[in-house]
């Protein structure tokens, strides 16, 4: 645990291919360290992701790491930083609420 920032912070692109997954806390750790993200279309990964960061099967993951390798440094750099927007504004917000929201309705 204690090196799981040296590794995400070497990385460009992380994969997630799950072939069964409810939510993924791994794909949002992903994406809050700034990473383009490319998951499997299962469980709700693809409520996170744009479409051309998700795939079905082996065939489309190929073809994303290929379409991937033409992004410049600079690309992948924006990716990884609308990411973590999309995370940032929806998700935390979200899931912060959702719990404060719990939380408020037990104490009343």
């Amino acid at each position: 645990d204690s090196k799981i920032r040296n590794y995400l912070e070497i990385t460009d692109v992380m994969i997630y291919s799950y072939k069964d997954i409810l939510t993924s806390g791994a794909l949002l750790l992903g994406m809050s360290f700034n990473k383009v993200c490319i998951a499997s279309k299962v469980g709700s990964l693809p409520e996170y992701l744009d479409n051309n960061f998700l795939f079905s099967n082996l065939s489309e993951l190929e073809d994303k790491i290929k379409w991937l390798s033409n992004y410049s440094k600079e690309d992948l750099i924006a990716v990884g930083k609308r990411n973590f927007e999309r995370i940032e504004k929806e998700t935390w917000k979200a899931s912060s609420e959702l719990t404060k929201n719990m939380y408020q309705s037990i104490l009343k």
